[in-house]
């Protein structure tokens, strides 16, 4: 009996140690399986990161040729967008030598920049206005297309091209692509993703204009100090402003079209074009309405955040500067440090009133401005030699100053890279 219990004892662990390792060799098997299945995973991402990380590494090598291939005037008109004439063929209407005759003080000390053979000044952006549109997609497409050809042909960097179309009555391209709702329309008449498809085909359409950037869309909180102003041009409070705004955002970016957001940080009812708004804020208000969209929607990286001429006036910080926000260096430095904003900075136009009536004309705008960390100045002129030029006088004789430019440039320059421009 207990010779038949040992035998069938061996006779179990002998079955146990041979399912074991049946087992054990089904199990290494498997996971020879999965090992190779992570091993050519693996092999793909590193493949992938390397492919991207050479990719990149060109990408900054291609900045930094063309940043350095420029002379200082190429480079300052870099940070300018500026209107242009005609609607069928693009000639700039002034060339080096125009900027450098406002200039004759400097000839002394800087000889090789006056016997340089002369060149058209072409700025970094160019804003299309009405009377360079045609009445149809082609016609303006043919227009921007010779822009593109002229920079080409003349060894310059190529413009990225705008145009102002939020919807409603700020409608540049009115009859000619799909009708636009204004944002307040949009908001209370469209679901979200009706707004989405709308938004979506109305970028597509831009792309067939040849136009990269649309400086929209207004994303500032309606507020009683502001409604005057705006009208349609919000969406509305903040839950609105925050569902249609991503859907904007989101669906221009699908169709290729890059976007200006407007108008940090806010408006009053007080216009701009004619007067200097003032906004009474404390701090709270200013994080909770109008800081709120901008900040959030920095996260969708568009091309640009479009500073207002507003002032802010803090009522609980005696201490806040009171200046025009494209000259506020602490409200461009929130962009950059809270927001984590790392786009183009744009001033808006500094030929309005709101600026040239209170003691800014053009040309000290332009200084200020970028003082204060702006990437691009905005002028609705269509001659900018003369602002050429003073940014040129300091930015040869100030360090600082020409470490502003250089830096704002540099962030110009790369936009155009990353989006093939």
């Amino acid at each position: 009996m207990k010779l038949l219990n040992i035998k069938s004892f061996f006779k179990k662990i002998l079955f146990v140690s041979i399912f074991s390792v049946f087992l054990s060799s089904a199990f290494c098997k498997s996971l020879d399986k999965i090992s190779s299945k992570e091993i050519n995973s693996h092999k793909k991402s590193t493949e992938t990161y390397i492919r991207l990380r050479e990719e990149k590494i060109s990408q900054n090598k291609k900045i930094q040729d063309i940043f350095n291939s420029l002379s200082p005037i190429e480079k300052i008109c870099q940070l300018f967008l500026t209107s242009v004439q005609g609607k069928e063929k693009f000639g700039p209407s002034e060339t080096q030598q125009d900027v450098l005759s406002r200039l004759p003080q400097l000839k002394e000390s800087y000889p090789q920049m006056f016997t340089t053979p002369d060149k058209p000044i072409i700025p970094g952006g160019i804003i299309l206005f009405g009377f360079n549109l045609a009445d149809s997609k082609e016609g303006i497409r043919k227009f921007t297309d010779s822009i593109k050809s002229y920079a080409k042909e003349n060894k310059s960097v190529c413009p990225y091209i705008t145009v102002d179309q939020e919807g409603g009555f700020v409608n540049r391209l009115n009859g000619i692509t799909e009708y636009l709702y204004s944002n307040k329309t949009a908001a209370s008449k469209l679901s979200e993703q009706e707004a989405y498809d709308l938004y979506y085909r109305q970028g597509l359409e831009i792309q067939q204009c040849g136009i990269n950037i649309n400086l929209a869309p207004v994303v500032e909180i309606q507020t009683e100090f502001n409604k005057e102003f705006l009208q349609l041009r919000t969406w509305g409070n903040k839950e609105t402003v925050r569902k249609y705004g991503s859907q904007c955002i989101n669906a221009y970016h699908r169709s290729g079209t890059q976007l200006v957001l407007k108008h940090f940080p806010g408006n009053t009812n007080t216009d701009p074009h004619s007067g200097l708004p003032v906004i009474e804020t404390n701090q709270e208000d200013f994080e909770q309405i109008l800081c709120y969209p901008f900040k959030y929607f920095a996260a969708y990286k568009p091309a640009g955040i479009l500073m207002s001429h507003a002032v802010l006036d803090f009522t609980d910080r005696l201490d806040a500067p009171k200046v025009p926000s494209c000259f506020n260096r602490e409200l461009i430095e929130y962009l950059r440090n809270d927001c984590n904003f790392g786009g183009l900075i744009f001033s808006d136009d500094i030929y309005m009133a709101a600026l040239r009536q209170n003691g800014y004309p053009p040309d000290v705008a332009c200084i200020k401005a970028i003082e204060s960390g702006i990437d691009v100045l905005m002028l609705s002129a269509r001659l900018f030699s003369d602002s050429i030029a003073t940014v040129l006088e300091k930015y040869l004789q100030d360090q600082n100053f020409r470490q502003k430019v250089d830096q704002a440039s540099l962030r110009v320059i790369t936009y155009k890279v990353e989006w093939g421009i």
